[in-house]
């Protein structure tokens, strides 16, 4: 059985009308998906990510987590 992989991307930095999702995510999503079952998350809110992602660790039940950090997000 191969693991299942949850990215997540917090918010951060945002250009224009709304947030950038991540290109790092968006290729290790790319990558990963062509060998195990995998999601990327997007939040663009933290209170969203602190609603949300209890349930989606307890229904999705990944075994390998990925979080993003930048210098625009590092303080969430």
């Amino acid at each position: 059985m191969k693991s299942k992989v949850l990215l997540i991307y917090l918010p951060g930095v945002e250009i224009g009308y709304g947030p950038i999702f991540p290109l790092g995510i968006g290729y290790l999503l790319s990558a990963i998906r062509q060998d195990r079952e995998t999601k990327a998350v997007h939040y663009e809110l933290m209170d969203h990510a602190f609603k949300m992602l209890p349930d989606l660790l307890y229904s999705y039940q990944p075994e390998i987590i990925g979080i993003s950090c930048t210098t625009f997000n590092r303080g969430n």
